[in-house]
């Protein structure tokens, strides 16, 4: 039996978002032509029911959301939701100065040709000497938040990490309760170990504090998308580690063979029944990759989910033996 389409998810008071959302790192990087098929792979996206697009203001020095701005012209009234990061520190003495925030912020509605972002992101966890600007880069996202400019303040969240996990964790805890984020956004793939702050998994913390959790990167740079080749996608990946992986992933490479691209859907429907506080981010290279995305996420049985997560919980066992290769794939 396949299970039921996942219903919109809230991510926030103000964000209600098809749990799958399109990841724009790589839009923006080429010339005209590579521009036009962004443009028509993002309306496909649209299409295929997706609301929710994340960029940042460093992807193609801006050009990203200047091709953004396009879609949302095309699409008024079609509730597109757009989630942006503030990247370029430019010349000013922090990413997070209070004037370079507002100004980077201004440049980013300009780029998008509106008046309004979803959600606004603080992707470090760096906030100077002394967190010299946390609090005016907390008081600066309040403001633009109670101004309507921004619907929802997003904060970066840890990420696992065999050396400096727990300090990290650590540092995430303290600077969330200054910022009071509404949506929190975090890497995450089917291979990664859960995230422990203060006690609970970062799912649990942030469904318990009414916080809508962003998960980027859910195929692993690419490398859950296909297993079938003999070369890792993931150069720096040990050649033991691969084979380890691929091993170990076969079963579930073989059951949704009939699918294309069938490794990348089960592995985002995967991450997306991880929590109903959740959307997940998928990025794209062309515009088939969107359209098998969007199509085959809802082809999945409650049989299906359980043969995933058996098949991921294995292969992660197996590769915490490879140490370095495993904090990689992270």
């Amino acid at each position: 039996m396949t299970l039921p389409s996942p219903a919109v998810r809230h991510l926030s008071r103000t964000i209600q978002a098809h749990p799958l959302g399109v990841g724009c790192r790589s839009t923006g990087l080429g010339g005209l032509r590579q521009d036009r098929e962004t443009l028509g792979a993002l309306r496909a996206a649209v299409e295929a029911g997706a609301t929710l697009f994340v960029t940042g203001d460093t992807y193609g020095q801006g050009h990203a959301e200047r091709i953004l701005s396009q879609l949302i012209e095309e699409h008024r009234g079609a509730g597109l939701q757009i989630v942006t990061k503030i990247q370029n520190v430019g010349t000013a003495p922090h990413l997070y100065a209070s004037p370079h925030v507002r100004h980077q912020l201004e440049q980013t509605l300009d780029n998008l040709r509106d008046d309004h972002v979803a959600l606004y992101v603080l992707p470090s966890l760096d906030f100077g000497p002394d967190d010299r600007y946390l609090h005016e880069a907390a008081e600066a996202l309040a403001a633009f938040r109670r101004l309507g400019v921004i619907g929802a303040v997003g904060l970066r969240g840890p990420h696992p990490s065999r050396t400096t996990g727990a300090d990290q964790a650590q540092r995430f805890a303290r600077v969330f309760e200054v910022v009071q984020p509404d949506v929190v956004l975090t890497r995450f793939n089917p291979l990664q170990q859960l995230v422990i702050v203060q006690g609970e998994d970062l799912f649990t913390f942030t469904r318990r504090r009414k916080v809508g959790l962003l998960l980027c990167a859910p195929l692993a740079r690419g490398t859950l998308a296909d297993t079938r080749g003999r070369i890792s996608p993931m150069p720096d990946l040990s050649a033991s580690a691969w084979a380890a992986l691929r091993r170990g992933l076969r079963p579930l490479r073989e059951h949704v063979s009939h699918l294309p691209g069938g490794e990348a859907a089960i592995a985002l429907r995967h991450c997306i029944e991880r929590s109903p506080n959740t959307v997940v981010v998928a990025g794209f290279g062309n515009r088939r990759h969107i359209v098998q995305n969007f199509t085959n996420l809802y082809a999945f049985g409650e049989s299906d989910i359980e043969l995933a997560d058996s098949v991921y919980a294995s292969v992660r066992a197996e590769l915490h033996h490879h140490t370095l290769d495993f904090a990689k794939i992270q």
